[in-house]
């Protein structure tokens, strides 16, 4: 069914994120080639360069819609969620790409504070993220249902055991874990990284910085990850007993 995901262009993020990233191959692959070969004319080369950054960007941003567009999941149900998804593309790449720089030329100062200038902005927008899930109440079964004027009572929630439903729209974790886990993300997937780029900014060894820095990064992304999952709540949970979303 693959060809019908990409013919819901029009209507689906899904498939936009799927034909973004098809039609990127063709100039990331040119784009390769030319660095490889060393095959840069100044014009030629700022056109592609420019075409596969906003190939790039419009792919990541489609793959950050697919969750935001779920009005059903209030913890993905914002402009934030693209943001993030867009921000963290750009440091990892960024401290991918000063990994490499350094490993080929022995050198990337001038770019580490571009990436420094990532990871700073990134993390700002990940605080913001997390302190707005803590803030905003949610769906309640009252807001749900439509009725205002009384409190809405769940008299049965049709099981007596978790229900898929359950298991895959209210995987529930325990606070002191999430609190754990998404320190772990913040410090490893953000903070460490931008320390050792700052580092790298005062004359430590380049190579070896941003190698660490590349791999506490991947790290705490993966967690951030796992989170942004594990902390959905979907609305129908609403019915099978719990108090908000």
């Amino acid at each position: 069914n693959a060809w019908r995901a990409f013919s819901r262009f029009r209507t689906s993020w899904l498939s936009r994120e799927g034909v973004f990233a098809i039609v990127f191959y063709a100039p990331g692959l040119l784009y390769l080639s030319a660095w490889w070969f060393e095959i840069r004319h100044d014009l030629w080369w700022t056109a592609l360069s420019l075409t596969v950054f906003a190939l790039s960007l419009i792919t990541v941003f489609s793959t950050g819609m697919i969750y935001a567009c779920l009005k059903t999941i209030r913890q993905w149900h914002t402009a934030l969620t693209p943001a993030n998804y867009i921000l963290t593309a750009l440091m990892t790449g960024a401290l991918l790409l000063l990994f490499l720089q350094a490993k080929i030329t022995g050198t990337a100062a001038p770019f580490s504070a571009v990436a420094a200038m990532l990871a700073a902005v990134a993390l700002m927008m990940k605080l913001i993220y997390y302190d707005w899930i803590r803030r905003d109440a949610g769906a309640t079964i009252n807001t749900a249902t439509g009725f205002t004027r009384a409190q809405v009572r769940l008299l049965d929630a049709g099981h007596t055991a978790g229900t898929f439903l359950t298991s895959e729209f209210g995987y529930q974790t325990s606070p002191r874990l999430r609190l754990l886990l998404s320190g772990a993300a913040l410090i490893l997937g953000f903070i460490v990284p931008l320390a050792l780029l700052l580092w790298i900014m005062n004359g430590a060894d380049t190579e070896a910085a941003s190698a660490a820095a590349v791999v506490s990064a991947a790290v705490g992304v993966l967690l951030d990850r796992w989170l942004f999952f594990s902390e959905a709540r979907h609305v129908v949970n609403l019915y099978h007993g719990a108090a908000k979303t």
